[in-house]
């Protein structure tokens, strides 16, 4: 009879980062007058159940190994032309996994939660470990005009990279929101932004809205919301792009709705969501995705935030097919909510 075996992996890393961050002095002043500013850290603008156990959830796996129907297969991807990128005088969109965008907008490089690293946390050796290649080394990244980071959590912001785009554009511009100069100190006064929920930065003819978002923050075990996360709204032309980040369902999407109007084109998270009762508040579902895509109303939506991490139970190709069934359920055509392959390069039309 084979007997089972616990991952300590959850335990080593908590237990290092506890002991490193010991010293941590960070602090922050927050704003009384805003509902989103607490005493000592963020919160969300609307209530919602407390964040379960991280610990209930990984004894529960160990007790009751999750069996799922449908058999895990890698994601398929292709390795993108990046100079078919920079040489291009259309605007595109290249998604390089999880919720990593290159965009080329009015001939600005713009990219999303850059990580091109091979783990998803602070160390080389433990971690939600990459399940596809890296499709544009370092040396072949172009030079970014602007970096966009959601949140702080080891998925969306990864130094490496962050520190590899600084290398090559020092005139790069990183926007953030409230409270990330602890962790992005490398960069230069100029080149970090930190926005506030509703703050906007405008370069040249771009405009980048911070916007609220049900979510969390954290890096180590002391600095848990004390950092602020959200979605982002990029406007240019006549045109206006909702980014997501990682968010479970509130009504902060209607409320992003009501202040921006019509949408061109919106990137919507759709994996890591299982088990619900552990995920359900801080990240939505594929069902969930499509009613943000509702609501939201672009012309076109995006999926996001799947294959490339394993980070939570489901299957890592679960997410797409279960996004097919929540649009076809809803009645919803299917090419209104695309899926692309990491490495696929589309115009925005």
């Amino acid at each position: 009879m084979a007997t089972k075996t616990f991952n300590f992996s959850f335990l080593l890393i908590s237990f290092v980062l506890l002991v490193i961050t010991g010293c941590n002095n960070y602090k922050y002043t927050y704003d009384e007058n805003k509902k989103h500013h607490g005493k000592k850290s963020f919160q969300n603008n609307y209530s919602h159940p407390e964040k379960k156990s991280f610990l209930k959830w990984q004894l529960e796996k160990f007790k009751n190994p999750v069996n799922h129907e449908l058999k895990e297969t890698t994601t398929e991807f292709i390795f993108p032309n990046v100079n078919s990128i920079i040489n291009s005088n259309n605007d595109l969109i290249c998604w390089l996994g999880h919720s990593t965008f290159l965009l080329k907008i009015n001939n600005k490089i713009i990219i999303t939660d850059p990580h091109l690293s091979s783990r998803a946390s602070p160390f080389t050796f433990i971690g939600p470990k990459r399940k596809i290649p890296n499709l544009v080394s370092f040396s072949n990244l172009p030079q970014i005009d602007v970096t966009l980071i959601s949140h702080n959590h080891y998925d969306h912001l990864d130094i490496t990279t962050i520190k590899e785009i600084y290398k090559k554009n020092s005139k790069t511009f990183t926007l953030a929101g409230l409270g990330h100069k602890h962790i992005l100190n490398f960069l230069s006064s100029n080149s970090l932004i930190e926005l506030d929920w509703w703050e906007n930065f405008a370069y040249q003819n771009l405009s980048f809205t911070f916007v609220p978002v049900q979510h969390w923050s954290s890096r180590v075990i002391v600095d848990r919301n004390k950092s602020l996360w959200g979605g982002w709204v990029i406007e240019y032309e006549n045109k206006k792009i909702f980014f997501a980040g990682d968010l479970g369902f509130s009504k902060d999407i209607i409320d992003i709705k009501e202040k921006f109007g019509e949408f061109h084109l919106a990137f919507i998270p759709i994996g890591a969501y299982a088990p619900r009762w552990f995920m359900k508040t801080m990240h939505v579902n594929p069902f969930e995705a499509v009613k943000i895509h509702k609501i939201i109303a672009p012309k076109k939506s995006i999926a996001m935030h799947w294959g490339t991490f394993k980070l939570t139970d489901e299957p890592l190709n679960e997410p797409p097919i279960k996004l097919r069934e929540s649009l076809l359920s809803e009645n919803i055509p299917l090419d209104t909510f695309l899926i692309l392959k990491p490495g696929q390069i589309i115009d925005i039309d």
